[in-house]
C-alpha cells in the first residue's frame, strides 16, 4: 500500500508499506523477546506490540516496478546480514575508534581493522558452516 511519510507537508515522502507475515515459531520467538525485555523494565508488553509480532513490516521509497514485493523480502534479509557485520566491526575490532591524528597512521589503523575483520567474519562463517553440518548429520 502507498503511505506517505513525514509530519510536514512539504516534506512528506510517498512510500510503499510492504507487509510480511512470519513464520508461527518466528511470532513466537518475537513475543518471548518481547516479554522477557518488558519484564527487565518492570513491564507488560501491549497487545498491540504482541500482535505485530507476526509481521515483518518495511518502508522503502522504491516503486514496484523497479524492485517487486518478494524480491524485497530477499534484499531486506541479505541487508540485514550487512547490518549485522557492522554491528559486529563496531563491537569486536572498534572499527569506529582510534586514537591517532596522523592521517597515515590512520589508513593503515584503518585497512588493518578492515582486515581483522573479514578474518574474523571468514573464520566466524567456517565454524557456523561445520557445526551446522556437523549437527544437521546427528
Amino acid at each position: 500500500m502507498e503511505v506517505n511519510m513525514g509530519t510536514d507537508k512539504k516534506t512528506r515522502i510517498c512510500c510503499r508499506l510492504i507487509c510480511f507475515r512470519v513464520k508461527e515459531e518466528v511470532a513466537n520467538q518475537r513475543r518471548m523477546r518481547l516479554k522477557r525485555e518488558a519484564k527487565k523494565k518492570g513491564r507488560i508488553p501491549g497487545a498491540q506490540s504482541l500482535l505485530l509480532a507476526d509481521w515483518t513490516i518495511i518502508v522503502t521509497n522504491v516503486p514496484e516496478k523497479w524492485i517487486p514485493s518478494e524480491m524485497l523480502w530477499r534484499i531486506y534479509s541479505i541487508r540485514w546480514q550487512i547490518e549485522l557485520l557492522f554491528k559486529q566491526m563496531k563491537s569486536i575490532v572498534q572499527i569506529h575508534r582510534s586514537n591517532t591524528e596522523n592521517i597515515q597512521r590512520l589508513k593503515c589503523e584503518i585497512y588493518g581493522k578492515l582486515i581483522m575483520a573479514i578474518l574474523i567474519n571468514r573464520i566466524h562463517g567456517a565454524i557456523n558452516s561445520e557445526l551446522w553440518n556437523t549437527q544437521k548429520g546427528n
